[in-house]
C-alpha cells in the first residue's frame, strides 16, 4: 500500500468543474464558464501505506427533474460503496477542497457496500492519482440538456489538515470534459467497471475524434 503527504503550500489542485458537481448544490453541468483545470501538483515519493480514507468517487447530480445527488466511492481498504444524498441538499461550500468529515457525511446517506477491489489493484490505481493530477484538461463542451452531470474523480489529500482536493478524471452530462493524461485514461476505464451506469448516456459523453 502507499501514502501521500501533500504540502499545503504546493498543493494547488483546484477543479472548479469537479468541486461544483461534487457539492451537490451548485447546478453544475449547466454553465460553460465553470470549466475545470488541473494545475501541477508536487507530491513526495509514494511510501508504504495509504493514509487517506477516500480515494475515488463517481457522482451524479441533477436538478432538472427533482434533486438527485448520488454515486459511489472507493475507500482505502478497496471497499466500494454507493450512496444517495438526494433526500437532503449537500452544500459544503466551494473552497476547491473538501474536509474529510464533509465527504463522510455525504457518503453516510443510504450507504450500501456493493463491491470490493483487490489491494493490488487499489495500489496500482492509487499510483495513477499523482500523474492524473498533473494532467491537462480538454475543452469543456455542451453535450446534453437536463441530463445533469456525472463526474469521475480521484482525491489528493493534505493529511495534516484532512483536506481532500478533487482531481477531475472525466465529466459527462450537460457538459463534458476529460483529463488528457494517460493516467486519467486508465483511471476512467477502471472506474467505469465499478459503475452501474444506470444514468449513463453515450450521447452526453465527451466527443472523441
Amino acid at each position: 500500500m502507499y501514502q501521500f503527504h501533500i504540502s499545503r503550500s504546493l498543493l494547488i489542485v483546484m477543479i472548479l468543474a469537479g468541486s461544483l458537481l461534487l457539492s451537490c448544490d451548485s447546478g453544475a453541468g449547466s454553465d460553460p464558464d465553470l470549466a475545470g483545470t488541473n494545475d501541477p501538483v508536487e507530491n513526495p515519493p509514494v511510501t508504504a501505506e495509504i493514509s487517506q480514507a477516500i480515494l475515488f468517487e463517481i457522482s451524479h447530480v441533477n436538478y432538472a427533474w427533482g434533486y438527485v445527488c448520488r454515486g459511489l466511492y472507493v475507500d482505502s481498504q478497496g471497499y466500494v460503496y454507493t450512496y444517495d444524498h438526494s433526500d437532503q441538499y449537500w452544500n459544503p461550500g466551494n473552497n476547491g477542497f473538501f474536509m474529510e468529515q464533509q465527504l463522510l457525511e455525504k457518503y453516510s446517506h443510504n450507504s450500501v457496500l456493493v463491491d470490493s477491489v483487490t489491494l493490488e489493484t487499489l495500489g496500482e490505481m492509487y499510483q495513477q492519482i499523482k500523474p492524473a493530477a498533473e494532467g491537462a484538461l480538454s475543452e469543456r463542451v455542451n453535450r446534453c440538456n437536463d441530463a445533469g452531470g456525472q463526474l469521475y474523480s480521484a482525491y489528493v489529500v493534505d493529511s495534516r489538515a484532512s483536506k481532500y482536493y478533487p482531481v477531475l478524471v472525466y465529466e459527462a452530462g450537460d457538459w463534458a470534459q476529460k483529463n488528457l493524461s494517460d493516467a486519467a485514461t486508465q483511471l476512467f476505464a477502471w472506474l467505469q467497471t465499478l459503475n452501474d451506469s444506470s444514468y449513463a448516456n453515450p450521447a452526453c459523453e465527451y466527443p472523441e475524434d
